[in-house]
């Protein structure tokens, strides 16, 4: 009607506030939804995880928790893994793939990149039901605890983004606020899981978009769940960082190796999809029921743990073991390391497994890091802090093969508590950025997320 606010809605209950005060409203809501989610996902993470890997005879040398490798006075020694741990993860996968199949497909494979393809939906009906985010956390539970090389990311994104979908349903709420609250949702659940309100905040605008682009409209709703959440989360389980980096300070002296590691990382940074999606693609072509296809990907990660077990599950504890210095990781092993995660990580996902990528690429990020700084004296580059080293890599490899560069520069900090690097890890970063974006936009596969967008974000709200 003519002189009615455009903003305000003729319904009753939540629907007759101005938008503002009723999205604000909605994010703290979302910021309690995030942290209960992430919470939940998290114990039941930990119990499969106990009564699966941690049982398996010689996976203790592997899968290392956060809290183990901080008693550690130098690296754990390596030993032989029980024949078992491939039937282990091959039935980890294959119950995923039962859950999936049967239940909610939507809850297979990346949840962070389930997450960009339903925001760049158009729909004006609400489909979301509170069955993909129940069996997204079931299924990656069982999937990474059972050994998976999976991230805790992809599935706390899509859970707490799949209940903000359900309560923008229920609320009957427009198109443009449901795809806000989408972004809220992420934000509130990866700041709850990871301890790093501003970095899940960026995240969550950051990540639809294939370049230096940000949802802005969404970012100051993102930015109070966020920050809700990780009040809840801290008040439950303390407010130190998720791993914390061992001490470290840099000089201007260590600029050029900083440089190069982060140009190096933005190159392996390049390469990284095209070993995912190729795996993806392979998978797709077998002929074989699709149930079993994550049976098959969690056998192969399983046969390649009986040689790397640190690449198993999410690998907190080996980054926790890494942000320290290594204490006494070789450099073969570190970059062996990184290797091992990126296939471990593809056969997972890339079969139909359930879980994420984004954490994913900090284990390769720091190991990676890790070698590149043992290898600096030997190639002229003079000494560099082996800390430092891991820091640029998380940073690098991170922010640029999931073309999220300010999301990953915050959340390195917020994660490992080295706000004093906040300048070299800037530089780091975006170097690493524009690297891998001139070489993989040559390549098939550019980036992790296939559903991100090259275009430019719309404005959701008037």
């Amino acid at each position: 009607m003519p002189g009615e606010p455009r903003n305000v809605t003729r319904t009753t209950g939540l629907r007759v506030w101005r938008r503002g005060p009723r999205l604000v409203l909605l994010s703290l809501v979302l910021a309690l939804v995030g942290a209960v989610a992430a919470r939940a996902f998290f114990f039941l993470l930990r119990t499969v995880t106990a009564f699966a890997v941690a049982r398996v005879p010689g996976a203790g040398a592997g899968p290392l928790t956060v809290e183990a490798a901080r008693r550690l006075a130098h690296a754990p020694p390596w030993g032989p893994v029980s024949w078992i741990l491939p039937l282990v993860t091959a039935a980890g996968g294959l119950l995923v793939g039962i859950l999936t199949r049967t239940l909610a497909p939507e809850a297979a494979g990346d949840g962070t990149d389930r997450v960009v393809e339903t925001f760049h939906e158009r729909r004006e009906t609400g489909r979301a039901t509170l069955r993909v985010p129940l069996v997204k956390m079931v299924a990656s539970s069982l999937g990474i605890g059972t050994g998976g090389a999976a991230a805790r990311e992809g599935p706390i994104s899509q859970i707490s983004a799949g209940l903000a979908a359900v309560v923008s349903e229920r609320l009957g709420l427009e198109e443009s606020e449901r795809r806000i609250l989408l972004l809220v949702g992420v934000a509130a659940g990866l700041s709850a899981m990871f301890k790093s309100p501003l970095g899940a905040a960026f995240f969550a605008v950051e990540v639809p978009f294939a370049t230096l682009a940000l949802q802005m409209d969404a970012l100051p709703y993102a930015l109070l769940a966020a920050a809700g959440s990780y009040l809840l989360m801290g008040w439950w389980m303390g407010f130190a960082p998720l791993l914390p980096a061992g001490p470290v300070a840099w000089n201007v002296r260590e600029l050029p190796a900083v440089l190069v590691i982060a140009l190096l990382s933005g190159l392996l940074a390049a390469f990284i999809p095209s070993v995912f999606y190729r795996v993806r693609d392979f998978s797709r072509k077998l002929r074989i029921p699709a149930v079993l296809k994550p049976a098959l990907g969690g056998l192969a990660v399983g046969a390649l743990g009986l040689v790397l077990p640190q690449i198993l599950t999410g690998g907190y504890g080996e980054m926790e073991l890494g942000l320290r210095g290594g204490l006494g990781v070789g450099i073969g092993v570190a970059l062996l390391l990184a290797g091992g995660k990126i296939v471990a990580n593809a056969l997972t996902i890339g079969s139909g497994g359930s879980g994420g990528t984004t954490a994913e690429m900090f284990f390769v990020g720091i190991f990676f890091g890790l070698g590149l700084a043992g290898l600096c004296p030997l190639a002229g580059l003079g000494h560099v802090p082996l800390v430092l080293g891991a820091l640029v890599g998380m940073a690098a490899v991170c922010g640029s093969a999931v073309r999220v560069p300010l999301a990953a520069l915050f959340m390195t900090l917020e994660i490992s508590g080295a706000f004093h690097l906040l300048f070299p890890l800037l530089l780091a970063v975006f170097l690493a950025f524009f690297v891998q974006s001139a070489v993989a936009d040559r390549l098939r596969y550019s980036y992790l997320n296939g559903a991100q967008s090259r275009a430019h974000p719309e404005r959701l709200l008037p």
